[in-house]
């Protein structure tokens, strides 16, 4: 049986502390990789769940604020730090000056100077609407007390600063993908419409606004994403980043955001400030959106979901951070989602989400879900966030109908950090789409700079603590009441979650038949009047299930235009061309959110996130965000509608011979397409390349959309 070939591919996943932690396992993510053998999954659904083995008990040390691969004191020790002999003249108080031009910005020295917050150097980014922009590479920390460089981007107002200095805002990002080139300072992320709409209020009321890409994301290394005891530490760093700059004129008065998975570094970084960054006046943390999720029915909720590209991530994560031994992929991957986990390295988020919806759920993970560890410990108590009084208080702003983060996760962490004494406030907001889109709400803003106001004003303290605010128009906050239809694919999918958890069924069987999101529930099944029965969300996107369609789904409805589903909403990291974007946008322009996103009506164009960009080499020509990464570039023209010198693996053809056409016209950038070097293009040897499906030759990727889309299984 032939080997898949990941091992390249998932290395800059794997996680590795500068001295060997504690109790490291020896085996690694990598090596076990290289021995899946399943291609092609069976169709039936596992059951197989994971085994509980005896591990020995100081494999996982009993700390709850750093990983157990770490010394239990890590937190409280003094590392020792490297300063240049001479500290260069500059303008901005970095270690060295000038930064490294183009993509080596994002490569640190070695060894890593300073110590935490110090900027090592530092560049100039451009003009915003009341300020200037610049881009940083400081000095932080991984959970095991190690330096790490970590780049971020910086907003400073052009007005005169106050005698007392300005505060800070520290951005903490969503998941935006596991590789290096989707990190918000290499895609124009602040740039969006929604962020740069927040990004000029705030300048206008004197805030510097630093927003950390998060440890290896964007600089090399492993991205732990998810694992709040590193992100806590960046948001953190970032602020201290931003009152060493010396253009900031910041004072140390500084606010921590998070927006999604940013929820949970937040959470983490507001409950460990007191040990861990003493020198900052943490004023008040804000979640917007917020992954505050601690529960341990979400992991299979999001597995059943059609985000369940989301525990793909997490997975990989889990083990290259905790090591094989405790936190195996084999646990929740199945053989064949194991050999689709180098998409991880390729694709941003959301493309990273549709490739994964095109797999079954049953192909993808092992049920019924055992989110333990193989100890049996639970990772939530290890890397946990909720159990220690943060220094600062908490306003939670989120939407009531949140596919992606529900009601009730919120709530339940609410409830138990009250019960630990945190001052926490909820604004819940209806119509608020998970998207950076809610940035430029007037609702979010008013919400956001209330809390900012008070806390500067010294407005004495409020609480929603024994109080927390009714669901709008659904009654009392609950966990048991506060999961939705919307947040849900498809009634099946529903019954199966209400099925395996009936004490959060409230709000899915409101008609109390013991059906979730049936006839007559709130949400639930309608005639769409187009001869469509689906939920009531699905049926009010026109797409069959609107934005969380598989993509079968939608090309089956729908067709497709430009080579991308229609009515399904896509970034820019799915097209290999601004004029593919620019095509496809065309078509689809009540999807345009995610590709226009400062609003002048050109797709992925310059100041889109995402869109072109000149990869920070002044002069050159324009491409896409997403291929910046690699130097690419040249101008070279095209070939099979894609950029010529760009590293593309073997799902974006349509054909192995378009695959080889491509080849040929770039045979330097095929090490993804020739995975195995015998000069064929996505051959049958190749990392999803060619495989029989049900009587054909197919590209893996062609034969798995042939299958969900019913034509065969």
């Amino acid at each position: 049986m032939k080997k898949l070939i990941v091992a390249t591919i998932v290395l800059p996943l794997v996680f590795a502390c500068g001295t060997t932690p504690i109790n490291q396992p020896s085996t690694t993510a990598t090596q076990r990789l290289e021995t899946a053998t399943s291609t092609v999954p069976s169709t039936s659904t596992s059951t197989s769940t994971s085994t509980t083995r005896t591990v020995a008990d100081d494999s996982l040390i009993s700390s709850k604020w750093v990983s157990p691969l770490c010394d239990e004191g890590a937190l409280h020790t003094k590392r020792p730090t490297y300063l240049p002999e001479t500290r260069p003249e500059n303008p901005w108080g970095a270690l060295i000056h000038p930064a490294p031009e183009g993509d080596d910005f994002w490569l640190p020295p070695n060894p890593i100077p300073g110590k935490p917050g110090d900027i090592i150097w530092a560049r100039y980014e451009g003009d915003l609407d009341g300020g200037k922009a610049y881009l940083l590479l400081y000095n932080s920390e991984n959970v095991c007390n190690e330096p790490r460089a970590v780049s971020a981007w910086i907003a400073i107002p052009d007005s005169p600063a106050p005698p007392t200095g300005r505060p800070i805002l520290s951005w903490g990002h969503e998941t935006l993908g596991a590789a290096d080139h989707c990190a918000p300072s290499r895609t124009g992320y602040m740039n969006q419409q929604g962020i740069r709409t927040m990004v000029s209020e705030l300048l206008k009321k004197d805030f510097v606004v630093v927003a950390s890409d998060y440890e290896g994301h964007g600089t090399p290394g492993m991205h732990p994403w998810a694992e709040s005891a590193a992100q806590g530490k960046n948001l953190l760093d970032a602020g201290r980043a931003a009152h060493n700059f010396v253009p900031s004129d910041a004072s140390r008065k500084t606010f921590v955001t998070g927006f999604s998975i940013g929820g949970h570094a937040m959470s983490r970084a507001n409950e460990i400030a007191d040990v861990y960054a003493p020198d900052l006046e943490i004023m008040g943390i804000v979640g917007m959106l917020a992954g505050v999720v601690n529960s341990d029915w979400v992991p299979e909720l999001v597995m059943r979901s059609n985000i369940r590209g989301y525990m793909v991530l997490a997975a990989v994560v889990d083990e290259a951070v905790w090591g094989e031994e405790l936190a195996p992929l084999t646990n929740t991957l199945t053989d064949f989602a194991i050999g689709k986990i180098g998409a991880l390295e390729e694709l941003c988020w959301p493309e990273a989400l549709a490739y994964y919806r095109q797999f079954e759920p049953e192909e993808l993970f092992h049920f019924p879900h055992d989110p333990k560890f193989t100890n049996g410990v639970d990772p939530s108590v290890v890397d946990a966030i909720g159990q220690k009084v943060g220094v600062a208080p908490v306003l939670i702003i989120h939407p009531l109908d949140d596919s992606v983060i529900p009601p009730s996760a919120v709530i339940e962490y609410v409830q138990k950090v009250c019960d630990l004494g945190q001052n926490i406030l909820i604004d819940w907001q209806e119509d608020m789409p998970h998207s950076v889109a809610m940035f430029g709400y007037q609702e979010t803003i008013d919400a956001l700079f209330g809390f900012l106001d008070a806390r500067l004003a010294g407005d004495p303290l409020e609480t929603h603590c024994g109080n927390i605010p009714d669901l709008p128009g659904r009654g009392k906050a609950t966990v048991e009441s506060g999961m939705f239809c919307a947040g849900f694919a498809s009634q099946d999918v529903a019954q199966i979650f209400f099925d395996t958890n009936p004490r959060l069924g409230d709000g899915l069987d409101t008609n109390n038949d013991g059906t979730a999101c049936g006839e007559g529930d709130d949400g639930g099944l309608k005639d769409c009047g187009d001869g469509r029965i689906e939920l009531e969300h699905a049926c009010g996107s026109g797409e069959g299930s609107g934005e969380n369609a598989s993509r079968s789904d939608c090309e089956a409805q729908q067709g497709k235009t430009a080579g991308q589903c229609n009515g399904e909403p896509r970034d820019c990291g799915a097209f290999g061309s601004q004029p593919d974007a620019d095509s496809w946008m065309q078509a689809n322009l009540d999807f345009r959110e995610n590709v226009d996103t400062n609003g002048d009506g050109v797709a992925c164009g310059e100041g889109d996130h995402g869109g072109l960009s000149n990869c920070g080499v002044p002069n050159t020509i324009l491409v896409m965000a997403w291929a910046c990464s690699d130097n690419r570039n040249s101008a070279l023209g095209q070939t099979v509608g894609l950029p010529n010198g760009i590293f593309l693996p073997c799902y974006k053809f349509n054909s192995q011979s378009d695959a080889q056409i491509w080849l040929e016209a770039n045979p330097d950038f095929g090490q993804r397409v020739d995975t195995n070097s015998d000069g064929q293009a996505c051959g049958r040897e190749d990392y999803d390349g060619l495989i029989d499906c049900d009587g054909e030759v197919l590209l893996s990727h062609k034969c798995w959309s042939k299958r969900n889309s019913g034509e065969t299984r």
